[in-house]
């Protein structure tokens, strides 16, 4: 025990060793004795605390201070508790948060306008058939004949509006059967031969015989090239062998030929006056607490992605929302007409957006359903139009809502939970020795708002042990520019909650802190921009300030 006792004065407590030896009676052996199990509990806390709470910034001269809890409420947080999350985008320019609501009108591809170009879910035929005068001669010759044959596109389709170049295939078929009536001795062939039909390049020939007298050609990879935009060219080769004496006043030969199941992979042309409509009705689900908020900046938006190869114009004959009592606001005016451009190179994208005003009504309305019609004409421009499989329009409509806003006043809510002082146990023996206590709380405010808080501590019950100050505390807003309504920098506060020894081993007892905060919009601010990287930082510390107790470190 001397030399424990000569350990607390040489390094921690001012404590006098000889007393040990000047012991005259009780009283002064327990003075002795509490003192050293107070700085033992003291120590042996400390040791407990730091594994539990990981306590750094400890200051020794008497005073305990150590963190106890910590909340980071970020913007993108704080809008989660009133706004749809999946709305809320960033926008990668100017960091700031907007709010996107969308809806796809659906897309046009090729397959809309098939009926202006070559149906390709229907076969198409023609035939020719070539009468010979009377064969002169007894023995055997032979008789070369041409025959062209022309096929016009428009025959096959819904009227052919557009002028092509070019048009490859990625599906189809050719079909060809030929015919002669004519004696068994004779002998024939027919050459069948196109430049308007190519096969990488090479223009289509077959040859037909009278052991081998029909085809079915798969067009895959063939590319059509029309003669005038829509004439298709063919020309039969006959060679006919005649053995002895026409038996007949005339011989005949027959082709009835077919093309069937086209699918078109790609085509070039002239695609100015395809025409297309399309009308539709969606849901429409779009709302934020306007009652409370007021919005800058808001955009209205009609968008389309498209690679086909042409410009287009639309009309809109009807863009109106509709709310339940089947009143209507009227987004686009009946008739409005916009040009749209078209990809620059061979299947590429480009995007094309009709910016609108937003009506007034817009937040107001309530609609919960959109009703459209518009109608698609392709354009004549400078441009090489193009069209592809894969070619498409997609449109949508969008309302784009920048965090540009004033809010008279909104509630926030938080809660963390909270593990005490640190203190092992709340009893009578420690209530001695505690002199006071502070709470700290160190806020930070990157958001462009005047915040009032309420820090309400907890018990395991969830019942209310106490409200620090006894009433909420008003924080700083972070320092905004008058001019770009942006935010300067974050402001920084320090509360400080003064607890007496019984409050604090009450507080002791805590286990959750519940946050309520209200938030306003800085008095004399038109509106504030916010952006992702704002924030709210509440930290808690504790600075415990013990009696009878001296630090010599």
């Amino acid at each position: 025990m001397f030399f424990l006792f000569q350990k607390f004065y040489t390094g921690y407590v001012k404590m006098d060793y000889l007393c040990i030896f000047k012991i005259i009676d009780m009283k002064d052996i327990m003075f002795c004795y509490n003192k050293v199990l107070l700085f033992i509990f003291l120590f042996s806390m400390s040791l407990v605390a730091c594994q539990k709470m990981e306590i750094r910034d400890v200051e020794y001269d008497g005073t305990w201070v150590a963190p106890l809890a910590h909340t980071h409420i970020s913007t993108e947080r704080l809008l989660y508790n009133f706004l749809d999350s999946s709305l809320l985008e960033r926008d990668d320019t100017t960091n700031m948060v907007k709010l996107v609501y969308s809806k796809d009108f659906g897309s046009i591809d090729l397959r809309d306008f098939q009926s202006s170009l070559l149906n390709i879910d229907t076969s198409f035929h023609f035939s020719a058939s070539t009468s010979f005068p009377d064969i002169p001669g007894s023995g055997a010759q032979n008789i070369y004949h041409r025959d062209t044959m022309v096929i016009d596109l428009n025959d096959f389709t819904n009227e052919l509006n557009v002028i092509l170049d070019s048009l490859y295939l990625n599906a189809g078929a050719f079909s060809c059967m030929i015919n002669l009536e004519i004696p068994e001795e004779w002998n024939w062939s027919i050459t069948i031969l196109s430049d308007n039909l190519k096969f990488n390049g090479i223009g289509f020939s077959h040859k037909f015989s009278k052991d081998s007298n029909s085809a079915n050609i798969s067009m895959s990879d063939y590319g059509f090239f029309p003669t005038n935009g829509s004439e298709m060219i063919f020309v039969s080769d006959l060679t006919l062998t005649v053995v002895g004496p026409c038996p007949a006043d005339t011989v005949s030969f027959n082709m009835d030929a077919s093309f069937s199941g086209f699918g078109i992979d790609r085509m070039f042309g002239d695609f100015s006056g395809l025409s297309y409509t399309y009308a539709n009705s969606l849901d429409f689900d779009f709302d934020v607490p306007i009652d409370d908020w007021a919005f800058y900046g808001t955009k209205l938006l009609v968008a389309l992605v498209t690679n086909l190869g042409s410009a287009f114009e639309l009309t809109f004959d009807e863009l109106n929302l509709l709310n339940a009592s089947g009143e209507t606001l009227t987004l686009i005016e009946p008739g409005a007409v916009y040009g749209f451009s078209c990809p620059s190179a061979f299947e590429e994208y480009v995007i094309d957006k009709i910016s609108l005003n937003v009506p007034p009504e817009l937040f107001t309305f309530k609609a919960n359903r959109l009703d459209f019609a518009i109608k698609l004409e392709t354009v004549e421009d400078n441009i090489r139009d193009y069209m592809t499989s894969d070619s498409r329009i997609y449109s949508g409509f969008s309302v784009e809502v920048p965090m540009q806003l004033r809010i008279d006043e909104i509630e926030l809510t938080d809660s963390l939970s909270f593990d005490g002082l640190g203190l092992k146990e709340s009893t009578a023996d420690m209530l001695n020795i505690i002199d006071y206590c502070d709470i700290i709380i160190d806020i930070e405010n990157s958001i462009p708002m005047d915040l009032s808080m309420m820090f309400v501590f907890l018990d395991s019950t969830l019942k209310v042990i106490d409200t620090a100050f006894g009433e909420m505390v008003n924080i700083k807003s972070a320092v905004v520019d008058s001019d770009t309504h942006d935010v300067i920098s974050p402001a920084v506060s320090t509360l400080t909650w003064n607890l007496t020894p019984e409050k604090t081993l009450e507080i002791n007892d805590a286990r959750m802190i519940y946050l309520l905060g209200r938030i306003n919009t800085t008095a004399g601010e038109e509106y504030v921009k916010i952006r992702y990287d704002g924030a709210l930082d509440v930290s808690f510390k504790a600075r415990i300030k013990f009696n009878d107790i001296e630090f010599n470190n």
